[in-house]
């Protein structure tokens, strides 16, 4: 066997587990989301950690969201690790981060201006 026809058997082999990789990211990040959001809606202390944060962010009804975003991640989370309504999940999980981005990671993050001043 040649190199050129074993590496052609190679990628047809490996194309054919590609589903594996999507199966271990998919599993992963839904395991992530529902640990996370199961500690947020079962265990007292993170959920009041959790309105902790809301509050200090800003965001309206904190006690509400707490729990509804602890509950989009623990659901959602565990639709991503069972594959069942993954592009919903997805949405929803993505819909939670860019939230949390905007009201906490932005405000957190240092850098000088583009053009190299500091602006008053």
């Amino acid at each position: 066997m040649n190199a050129m026809s074993w590496a052609r058997t190679f990628l047809t082999e490996l194309h054919a587990w590609q589903w594996l990789g999507a199966l271990v990211a998919r599993v992963a990040v839904g395991l992530l989301f529902f640990l996370s959001g199961r500690g947020k809606l079962f265990v007292p202390e993170r959920r009041a950690q959790m309105r902790q944060t809301l509050i200090d962010a800003r965001v309206p009804f904190p006690a509400l969201n707490a729990v509804f975003v602890s509950a989009v991640e623990f659901s959602c989370g565990l639709l991503l690790i069972l594959g069942a309504l993954t592009p919903v999940a997805c949405v929803l999980l993505s819909g939670v981060m860019i939230v949390a981005l905007a009201t906490t990671a932005i405000r957190s993050i240092k850098a000088p201006s583009l053009l190299g001043c500091e602006l008053a």
